[in-house]
């Protein structure tokens, strides 16, 4: 048996993982690996039990083994993303947008937290190596889709001379592509895409919807 321990800065995003291993028996060496996928899950196994009060134990009225509720929380889950059109876990990636000379550029999707930020294709801001080309602090908006310039000046190192220094006050230039490396999602899943969840998990575990779309009409 082999296993690998993971912290929570490898598992609090979802991504793949691949593990690679190698083991000498009797003289032969045996290379291998095994790619693993790491999912936010909406709702908990122990929160699925107790709120749809299911048994915990083979011998309880109502059990379902671990391996059925897994796959009815992943199904409840990709319902979810297909309706709303949105991942409520946390993911890594680039996106895109254009300036339009506001101090605020709004992203497509929500942001946790950013690292870097590309103007027209030149780094101008890398958190993890302390650069900031403009000087000012950066901020997600309160709505998380956006980067905001909030023009005071930034702990953050400036090489100087800086050519995206404009005065006073700093605008995002009108046209200017800023593509920025980010987390997007939500550090926590909202109360009401959990309380979906459930629904959907109770749905998929006695087929409820199967039941209604091919018996009941109408109420």
């Amino acid at each position: 048996h082999y296993y690998v321990q993971l912290n929570p800065n490898e598992t609090n995003i979802e991504r793949a993982l691949e593990v690679s291993w190698e083991y000498d028996i009797d003289g032969i060496t045996v290379s291998d690996s095994t790619v693993m996928q790491v999912s936010n899950v909406y709702v908990e196994m122990a929160e699925i039990i107790d709120e749809l009060n299911l048994g915990a134990e083979p011998t309880d009225p109502n059990y379902y083994p671990l391996q059925e509720l897994k796959i009815a929380e992943r199904m409840s889950r990709l319902q979810i993303n297909n309706y709303t059109g949105r991942k409520f876990g946390q993911y890594s990636g680039t996106q895109t947008a254009y300036g339009n000379d506001s101090d605020t550029v709004i992203f497509p999707e929500r942001m946790t937290s950013f690292t870097k930020l590309w103007q027209d294709d030149e780094l101008i801001y890398d958190s993890v190596n302390n650069y900031n080309a403009y000087g000012y602090t950066l901020e997600l908006t309160e709505t998380g889709q956006g980067i905001r310039i909030t023009n005071v000046e930034s702990d953050i190192m400036v090489l100087p001379p800086s050519a995206y220094w404009k005065g006073e006050k700093l605008r995002w230039p009108n046209g200017a592509r800023l593509k920025v490396e980010a987390v997007f999602g939500y550090k926590y899943v909202p109360s009401e895409v959990r309380q979906a969840a459930l629904l959907l998990i109770s749905d998929n575990l006695h087929n409820d919807s199967l039941w209604r779309q091919k018996y009941i009409g109408e109420f």
